[in-house]
């Protein structure tokens, strides 16, 4: 009889709990540091040894920074450029410059493949793909 009356208390103090812990999840939000990334256009440059990509991306909070690499894949051409932005919460752009990965391969104005990848101080990370035409 004891165990029963126990019980009894044991669910009456567990509902409460339950239920305030569904409201704290549900009002928790999805993503407290948003992250994008997006290619907007590539120009080739010296002699076609470089690819500069430029990009848009968001990261939040303003006093962090994010690495922003780029892969780039043309014919037999590859190459990669990373660099160090700052965050602001709001949408910004960058140009990366990606160099080939040997001497003797030149960037062409002509469709490159550009693998995009963003990470933030706190290991928030997203990744785009695309294919943009070289100017």
């Amino acid at each position: 009889m004891r165990s029963s009356v126990r019980t009894r208390f044991t669910r009456l103090l567990a509902v409460p709990a339950v239920a305030a812990a569904g409201v704290l999840l549900a009002t928790a939000p999805a993503h407290a540091n948003p992250i994008s990334i997006s290619g907007t256009g590539a120009t080739v440059a010296d002699a076609g040894r470089t690819l500069n990509v430029s990009v848009t991306y968001q990261c939040s909070p303003a006093s962090d920074t994010a690495t922003i690499t780029v892969k780039g894949t043309q014919s037999a051409v590859s190459g990669r450029g990373t660099i160090k932005v700052p965050c602001s919460g709001t949408t910004r752009t960058a140009t990366v410059p990606v160099s080939t990965a040997s001497a003797d391969q030149a960037w062409a104005r002509d469709a490159v493949d550009l693998s995009l990848y963003i990470v933030d101080e706190h290991l928030i990370r997203t990744t785009t793909t695309t294919r943009i035409v070289a100017k």
